[in-house]
């Protein structure tokens, strides 16, 4: 992995972060952070962990199953105010 393709995941990373983070306007909290925040913090750590899979077999066999679930998780968590 280059460290051109770091410096732009580290920048993405951030954007998405702000932006969940000032995005938050319904004053919910889930462990301390605003929601919106913690819901962008379990998709990426999921996201993470099923690149993680796929990286070390060589596959992609789980991960589009792996964002699927985390679309359909946090959509309704978020809608519903888990």
């Amino acid at each position: 992995m280059g460290a051109k393709l770091v410096i732009t995941s580290i920048i993405i990373t951030a954007v998405v972060f702000a932006v969940a983070w000032m995005g938050d306007q319904t004053g919910s909290e889930l462990y301390g952070l605003p929601l919106m925040t913690a819901m962008a913090l379990g998709i990426f750590g999921v996201q993470w962990i099923g690149l993680i899979h796929a990286r070390l077999f060589e596959t992609e066999h789980y991960f589009d199953l792996v964002g699927s679930l985390t679309y359909h998780r946090h959509g309704f968590c978020g809608s519903a105010s888990c």
